[in-house]
């Protein structure tokens, strides 16, 4: 992920469980080490939507807020200027998940 603003950004997740279950998918920024994992089991079809973004950060499951079931060790993580290398993993079935990041760059004004 190329981040080319004048400044770090949230991002928006969107996790679905296209081929099966998943337990517990989880999400990492390989520089920092800081991820977030929803400890929630998804079926096939299943959408989780994590956004990061300041001042609307949330965790939806199918429409539905589950902030709450974000692990505990886990923090709402912002992409920096430049690269970012994101991974993501989960308890059972990662192979199962596809995922979508979408974020909008932030420049300074004039």
């Amino acid at each position: 992920l190329s981040n080319d603003g004048d400044v770090e950004t949230g991002i928006e997740i969107h996790l679905v469980a296209t081929r099966g279950t998943v337990t517990n998918p989880k999400v990492t920024k390989v520089s920092t080490g800081e991820f977030i994992q929803v400890m929630r089991e998804m079926a096939k079809g299943d959408t989780i939507i994590i956004n990061t973004n300041p001042g609307s950060k949330v965790i939806l499951f199918n429409g539905v807020n589950i902030t709450k079931e974000k692990s505990k060790l886990s923090s709402f993580f912002n992409i920096d200027i430049g690269t970012n290398i994101i991974s993501y993993d989960a308890d059972e079935n990662y192979t199962n998940l596809d995922v979508r990041l979408y974020y909008s760059p932030k420049y300074f004004g004039v």
